[in-house]
Parts: structure tokens; C-alpha cells; sequence
């Protein structure tokens, strides 16, 4: 086997009435039955406001030593982690949240098992949760026939709290059958409440069932029940497209409908706490159709988060693809600021020519009596190199994904980023 090696480079610089940067260098080797892969960072947020995440400075932020010997694998290092839906073990990327985790330490594995042991690591929109949890543990994930099974046993110390300790295990079977796909998955934890600092028992049960119709279409429905389960290196499943878990999974019972019928998908989700009080309601809708060279695309959802968010939005777009393609998009949107709902209509446009894009973005809230507007140039050779230009000012706003939700801070200024890769 030839030894193969890839470089790549990101870098983000914004400007506003002071410096925000961040570059990371990656690299990654494989020769014969050896990888290895490195990341530095260099991160430094808006001085003095704390919003932006931690400073980082230049520094080995993830690394993997792999020995691979048929289908058996050790590594070392910074690795990320999933069994099933997340209910018991969740450590990985989700780009759009800006959720990055992995556990570091020693992994063992093949592909029906898992073996692992180490520290934790978490960040959300570049800010540690403290790793200092220790985790270890093991997973298995056999096959018979059609059907898919998984059990997960997990043991976690907090060196630094007395009596900072606790087990969480989960099991799921899944099954693709001729009409019908199945996935039921289940949790139990009991020992050491990272968000109560006490000790305690916690459970979740999530089931996703759904019926093909025909060749284009399917109707399905979510099913959820968590208690006291979520803790900071699991992530259960949110059951709505939002992706947003109404009590970090603490307290939280929920079922979602949802249909599909080519391009047209509607969900309809509710979530209540065990006592009853009403947590979230996300409804939604979209539909997209190709006519000629156009793609007209329309969709609205109404999402109601108890007395923490409350939206409801429509949008239309329409792409004309060309050699110069066009992109239009506009979208209402209305949200609950307090007592008094705000208008926040935005609209932008997107010319396209090859690897290039010039866009431009308007926002306004009527409310408060301002307009969001970003003009932005991005090009990419769609090899090694992507470059990306923008000017203006953005107000900030709420990201869900995965059941991580976070807030993009605001910002007035330009914004500059390169990314680099190289393979050989």
C-alpha cells in the first residue's frame, strides 16, 4: 500500500469594532496498517464579551493513532462515539449546532464491538463543558437476518465530585422489513446526575416506525419518553425536524407524525413533561417541483417552545438553473419577543456562475427598528481551494440540530475565510 498523506487549512478572520479569528491546520497519513491524523487551532473570540466561545490558542486540539489488523482496530487518541439514536452515547460533530465531541483515550474495535476508555471532550460553538468526565465502556451491534441489534454498558467517574459516578446502558433493535422500517431504542442510568449534582435514576424510550406506500411515499410516527436521561456524553433523539430537545431530555414525553409523498414531507410533533405541563409543537411543512429549468420550492412550520421561543414561518424560493443560475428566496417570519410578536421578513438573492456566488441578504425587524444585511462572495475550484468574502451586519439568532441548540452571536464588520486542501 502507498503511504498517502492529506493537508488542509481553514481559516475564518471577522472583523467588527475588534479581531475574531480562527485557523486550524489537518493532517492525515496512512501507510500499510498505520493512520494517523492531526488537528491544531487557533482560536480568539471578541475581547472582552465571553459569547464567542473560549480562546484557544494555537494548540494540538484532536489527534488519532490507528493500528488496523484485518478487521480489528486500536487507536489512540480523539475519537468520536454513537450508539444507535444517541440515548446513551453520543460524541461526535453536528456542523450546524457547532457541536464538537469525541472521546480521548484508548479505542478497541471491530465492526460488531466496540471497546473504549478515556476523557470526554465537548465543545459548543467553540466552548468547553469542562472535560473532566472519565468514560468507559463497550457496545455490541450483531445482525440476524433483517433485523439489527445493539447493547451499550457505560461506566462514568467525576473525579473532582464525591461520590461522581454512574453507569448508563442502552439497547435498540431495528429492523428494514418489505413495507416496514422499526427502530426501538431504550436507556437506563442511575449513579451520579451531572445537571443535579446528586444521585439518581434516569430512563428514556424512543421509537421510530414507518410504512412505505407505494414506491415514492411513506407516513411514520415518533414516540418519546425521557426522563433525567440526558448527561454531557449522550444525546437523545429530539423527534421533531426541528432538532430541538425541549428539556435537554429531562423531563419530556413526545410523539411525531409525519408523511412523505415524493417531495412533499409534513411532521406534525407535540411534547409534554410528565406532569402534563405543554413543553413544544412543531408543525411543518415543504414541497419542491422541477419545471424545466426552474425549481419553485415553498414550506412553512409554526413551532411554539413554551415561554423560550415561539415562531412562525413561511418561505418560497425559486432557482432558475443555468449556466448563470438565480436563486430567490423570501420568507416570512414572525417571533414572540416577551408579550408582543415581532415581523422579520427577510429576503435575498444568489447569482451562480460555475464555482462562483455572489449573494445578498436582507433582514427586518420591525419591532426593533432595524435591518440585517450581508453581502457575500464565495468561490471554489472544486479541488483544493474555497475562498469566501462578506460585508454587513447580522443581529444573531437560535440554531437547533441534533437536540443541541445554540446562539449565534451578532456581528457588524467583514468576514474573510480560506480553505486550503492538499492530498499526495
Amino acid at each position: 500500500m502507498m503511504p498517502f498523506w492529506s493537508l488542509s487549512f481553514g481559516g475564518t478572520v471577522w472583523y467588527a469594532d475588534s479581531l475574531k479569528s480562527l485557523a486550524e491546520l489537518k493532517a492525515d497519513a496512512r501507510w500499510r496498517t498505520y493512520s494517523l491524523f492531526l488537528q491544531l487551532r487557533d482560536y480568539r473570540p471578541y475581547s472582552p464579551t465571553s459569547i464567542h466561545g473560549d480562546t484557544y490558542r494555537l494548540n494540538l486540539y484532536r489527534f488519532l493513532l490507528r493500528y488496523n489488523v484485518r478487521d480489528l482496530f486500536i487507536s489512540v487518541g480523539d475519537e468520536p462515539l454513537t450508539f444507535g439514536r444517541g440515548l446513551s452515547l453520543y460524541l461526535a460533530d453536528d456542523e450546524k449546532a457547532l457541536l464538537e465531541a469525541s472521546l480521548r483515550g484508548l479505542h478497541i474495535g471491530a465492526s460488531l464491538f466496540r471497546l473504549y476508555a478515556g476523557l470526554k471532550r465537548r465543545w459548543i460553538y467553540y466552548r468547553s463543558d469542562g472535560d473532566t468526565l472519565l468514560l468507559a465502556g463497550g457496545y455490541l451491534t450483531p445482525s440476524f437476518g433483517p433485523f439489527n441489534v445493539g447493547l451499550n454498558l457505560s461506566y462514568y467517574i467525576l473525579p473532582n465530585r464525591r461520590e461522581g459516578r454512574g453507569a448508563l446502558s442502552g439497547g435498540y433493535i431495528s429492523a428494514a422489513l418489505k413495507n416496514v422500517n422499526l427502530h426501538v431504542e431504550g436507556a437506563y442510568r442511575k449513579g451520579y446526575d451531572l445537571f443535579t449534582y446528586g444521585q439518581g435514576d434516569g430512563y428514556a424510550i424512543y421509537s421510530d416506525i414507518s410504512l412505505g406506500i407505494g414506491t415514492d411515499g411513506s407516513v411514520g410516527i415518533e414516540l418519546k419518553d425521557y426522563y433525567r436521561i440526558g448527561q454531557e456524553f449522550n444525546l437523545p433523539a429530539p423527534a421533531n425536524g426541528y432538532g430541538l430537545l425541549p428539556s435537554d431530555g429531562r423531563d419530556e414525553r413526545g410523539v411525531g407524525f409525519y408523511f412523505v409523498w415524493g417531495t412533499f414531507n409534513l411532521e406534525l410533533t407535540r411534547s409534554y413533561s410528565h406532569d402534563g405541563r405543554f413543553l413544544m409543537k412543531y408543525y411543518a411543512l415543504s414541497y419542491y417541483r422541477n419545471i424545466g429549468s426552474f425549481t419553485p420550492k415553498f414550506g412553512a412550520h409554526h413551532m411554539d417552545w413554551s415561554s423560550n421561543l415561539n415562531e412562525r414561518v413561511a418561505f418560497l424560493e425559486l432557482k432558475y438553473n443555468s449556466m448563470l443560475g438565480v436563486i430567490l428566496y423570501g420568507e416570512y417570519r414572525a417571533r414572540l419577543l416577551k408579550t408582543e410578536w415581532e415581523n422579520q421578513p427577510m429576503f435575498s438573492i444568489s447569482l451562480i456562475n460555475g464555482g462562483m456566488t455572489v449573494s445578498l441578504s436582507l433582514r427586518r425587524y420591525f419591532v426593533q427598528g432595524k435591518t440585517d444585511r450581508v453581502l457575500e462572495f464565495s468561490w471554489d475550484n472544486f479541488t483544493f481551494l474555497r475562498l469566501f468574502l462578506s460585508y454587513g451586519s447580522f443581529s444573531g439568532d437560535v440554531v437547533c440540530s441534533s437536540g443541541v441548540c445554540r446562539y449565534e452571536p451578532p456581528f457588524t464588520g467583514f468576514k474573510l475565510g480560506l480553505n486550503l486542501y492538499r492530498s499526495f
